[in-house]
């Protein structure tokens, strides 16, 4: 396991522990370079511009540290994808659950289409090799068309190896990389990066530049040939486009403030438990959450925009920073600063109040749950207390033991800690 990680660009954070002359000598360079470390969900993390990031790369040759850096990972992801498409196969007959949604993945179209089920029986034609998805009221589940003592049965699966499955039959397709008229940013249309593995998506985000505008993600524009061969993986065949975007010309949207209860409540109740634990006072209205400590006040409020901003009292999040945990900690952090709340953990207490939605949302709790316990195995305990938490991470561990999915997480503390909640 290397030293470092470059997790976003210019971004790097420690992975692996470093000698204390190393560390040193990482000090040195950071501050030849003006820059200062900080701690990002319990990990010392630093974030470089452009221009310092190849100098920090530069420095490092020789001090004995190692580093995985984006270009590292774009090497590693490739391999894992085959250029090779798996045909469906033959047209089968299954009986499906006429209670719930269905929908079918259609590898040409790359899209999602509703599955008609009709009939008493509820009988359907579909190819082997198909993935499924069903939704009811509460829950999402895949599913795969295979054959077992040569009959077709629906193989339950995991979101994540869906899509890894998905990605196989994808058949080759085109996307297009405009520039704004400096020729320094590449932008391509969300239309053509929809339904990707989670591995070939999250590394396109490590690699999105500061601009945002609607529609679109937004890269270096030396980073091209790395993009290029992340949207290969995909079977997705990047070229660039003679029509450019100017940037200058761009109209400013206005940002849509979300209702309070319009947010999901899960998450909306924990960063209102979040602000309380730390002290501050929470008042209440359609648009705003009226935020008071001991030394000032503000209005905060969500907004449909993947920028937040702040403009005297009135802070305006973003509705994506309620689902990412490193948000959300930073967000929290300024506002104790800024109010006056408590000097406590915010890492922990995120972890603690953090709701589990999603795969996303289970990976960060299991993982902070591993790391809390290295460091104190009563804090470890804490972040599953609440049983509904609990239940959903020992879910997760009992498909670990049964081969249901796999994981590189260190399952065995896991189950460590588990047992200590029973």
């Amino acid at each position: 396991m290397p030293n470092l990680c470059e997790t976003y660009k210019g971004t790097f954070t420690k992975v692996n522990s470093i000698h204390f002359s190393q560390q040193n000598k990482i000090d040195r360079i950071l501050n030849k370079l003006n820059a200062r470390p900080k701690l990002l969900n319990r990990r010392w993390t630093c974030i470089l511009d452009k221009s310092n990031r190849e100098d920090f790369l530069g420095s490092l040759w020789g001090t004995g540290v190692t580093v995985h850096t984006l270009e590292d990972h774009v090497k590693v992801l490739v391999k894992l994808y085959r250029p090779e498409i798996r045909r469906l196969g033959e047209l089968s007959e299954i009986e499906i659950n006429p209670h719930e949604s269905w929908q079918e993945f259609n590898p040409q179209k790359r899209t999602w289409q509703s599955l008609d089920v009709s009939g008493k029986k509820s009988i359907v034609k579909i190819k082997l090799g198909t993935v499924l998805k069903s939704t009811d009221l509460e829950t999402e589940k895949y599913f795969r068309i295979i054959t077992s003592d040569e009959k077709p049965v629906l193989a339950p699966l995991e979101k994540r190896a869906a899509y890894n499955i998905i990605v196989t039959q994808f058949e080759p397709a085109k996307a297009f990389w405009q520039t704004d008229k400096k020729n320094q940013i590449g932008f391509i249309k969300t239309d053509y990066l929809e339904n990707l593995p989670e591995e070939i998506f999250s590394t396109l985000l490590r690699f999105q530049s500061d601009k945002k505008i609607s529609d679109y993600m937004s890269f270096d524009e030396e980073d091209y040939e790395l993009v290029r061969s992340v949207l290969a993986s995909a079977k997705i065949e990047l070229q660039r486009s003679s029509e450019t975007i100017d940037l200058c010309d761009e109209k400013k949207t206005e940002a849509i403030t979300i209702p309070v209860d319009k947010i999901e409540k899960d998450r909306i109740d924990a960063f209102i438990a979040m602000i309380t634990e730390l002290g501050g006072k929470i008042g209440q209205d359609d648009e705003h959450l009226n935020i008071t400590g001991k030394v000032d006040s503000v209005k905060l409020s969500f907004i449909q925009s993947e920028k937040s901003n702040q403009e005297g009292k009135i802070i305006s999040v973003s509705m994506s920073a309620l689902e990412d945990p490193r948000r959300i900690t930073e967000l929290l952090a300024m506002l104790r600063k800024r109010l006056g709340l408590l000097p406590m953990s915010i890492e922990n207490l995120v972890c603690r109040h953090w709701p589990i939605l999603k795969d996303s949302d289970l990976q960060y709790t299991v993982q902070s749950l591993i790391e809390y316990w290295k460091i104190d195995k009563n804090l470890a305990i804490s972040v599953i207390v609440d049983k509904k938490k609990f239940d959903k991470v020992n879910e997760w561990n009992v498909k670990i033991k049964t081969g249901k999915i796999r994981s590189n997480l260190d399952t065995v503390a896991l189950g460590k800690i588990l047992k200590s909640r029973q």
